[in-house]
């Protein structure tokens, strides 16, 4: 029984290994292979991105201790859905959370869980790993009566190696909707329902700074780090962006988003620097726009560079490649009254817009782990892998067809 199993994680381990062959990243290079496995880079292109498939399949086993946790409706009422995912910078990890406050911990190049813990009281959202890979810090999710605001609200700072928090970061009154993380430095963002958007260093439990973005009074703002600490962002109910300097906090640009919005003013449930800092992208409602914000570029106030109908007016969850050339999406990929559902993936390259930018629908099933668009993708730094997570979490790679013939890869 024990030789059983040992071989099917060494089969699932064979697959995901493959997909460790490095991607080519334009502004931090390419990370070195750690076994001698892998001689050389792969620069992600068209043929690449058409052959990705689903290589590990995870089940959320509910947690048993949870009364709140169980998705609303249907035959998958049971199963936990999850929140958010996160992918380590450095180490090949990944972090999941789900509506049962359960975090899972998982080693992408074997393709294994590698740890589990529980935040029943407080819930988990919106996680993100610090630079230490046992080190997290997420959102709290769920009301203690008992507790007051500054409680239920903070964002706790999770070690992983002795499953103790390291610090309570207090100060939001209502939900937090959105953690950014440095790459860089200890400095992280939040926004929360109470329309703050505050400054945290991870060595200290006080915020560092905090501000309220005023114009049409933002509800609901959304924030994101750029890669190198030099700016952030900050989304306006409406689909607008404005940008902030770090240094000082002054805001140096306004993206006025889409003017037809402005009478529902939706919030922005999604925004993202692309990794060389050139490009934004922000989801609002069933649209991503994506702006460029390069120094000496369009800097266009009022037009997006690119617009993609995911065709979901859900939260679904989009991301760039490692070499920003293509962006991948959760999508309904036909009509609006279709059920097709698909992993959507839009070219960042050359003039085009909307469907003439559409590289390949990657299909979703019940087989390959998703029965719902999911709602969260993340690509993982610098790998030929990427994952999603709806009902299930699922770690896409590239096919047998393409990594036949080519010496960039090695099963």
């Amino acid at each position: 029984r024990h030789s059983g199993g040992r071989g099917r994680e060494e089969e699932a381990g064979g697959v995901l290994m493959m997909a460790t062959a490095k991607a080519t990243n334009s502004m931090a290079g390419t990370m070195e292979p750690d076994d001698g496995f892998y001689n050389e880079a792969i620069d992600l292109d068209h043929a690449w991105m058409k052959h990705f498939i689903p290589g590990k399949v995870f089940d959320q086993t509910p947690n048993t201790n949870d009364q709140e946790g169980g998705s609303a409706g249907g035959h998958h009422e049971q199963i936990p859905k999850i929140e958010s995912l996160d992918f380590h910078q450095s180490e090949q990890l990944m972090v999941s959370v789900t509506t049962d406050a359960a975090i899972r911990i998982y080693n992408t190049r074997l393709g294994q869980q590698v740890k589990s813990f529980f935040s029943t009281k407080y819930g988990a959202s919106a996680v993100q790993f610090a630079h230490h890979p046992n080190c997290i810090i997420y959102a709290s999710s769920r009301n203690n009566p008992a507790e007051n605001d500054e409680v239920n609200n903070a964002i706790r700072y999770h070690s992983l190696y002795d499953n103790t928090y390291i610090r309570y970061f207090k100060a939001h009154q209502d939900q937090v909707l959105h953690l950014s993380m440095s790459h860089v430095s200890d400095r992280f963002l939040s926004s929360s329902k109470d329309k703050y958007v505050m400054l945290w260093d991870l060595k200290s439990d006080k915020c560092q700074h905090r501000f309220q973005p005023n114009e049409r009074s933002c509800l609901r703002p959304c924030v994101a780090l750029d890669p190198m600490d030099r700016c952030f962002a900050v989304g306006l109910d409406g689909g607008g962006i404005k940008l902030y300097d770090m240094r000082n906090f002054n805001a140096f640009h306004t993206i006025h988003g889409n003017r037809e919005l402005k009478i529902s003013s939706p919030p922005v449930s999604q925004l993202k620097f692309s990794n060389d800092g050139n490009w934004i992208a922000a989801s609002v409602q069933e649209f991503i726009y994506v702006y460029d914000i390069k120094p000496g570029g369009k800097m266009d106030a009022e037009k997006p560079t690119y617009t993609f109908k995911t065709g979901s007016a859900g939260k679904q969850e989009f991301c760039f490649t490692p070499n920003d050339k293509y962006l991948l999406s959760g999508c309904h990929v036909s009509g609006d009254d279709s059920e097709d559902k698909s992993i959507r993936i839009w070219s960042m390259e050359n003039d085009g817009d909307g469907d003439d930018k559409v590289v390949t629908d990657l299909p979703l099933h019940t087989h390959n782990g998703h029965w719902d668009v999911p709602s969260c993708i993340k690509w993982g730094p610098k790998t030929a892998l990427f994952a999603t997570g709806c009902h299930k979490a699922v770690l896409w790679v590239p096919g047998e067809e393409i990594a036949e013939g080519t010496d960039k890869m090695v099963a």
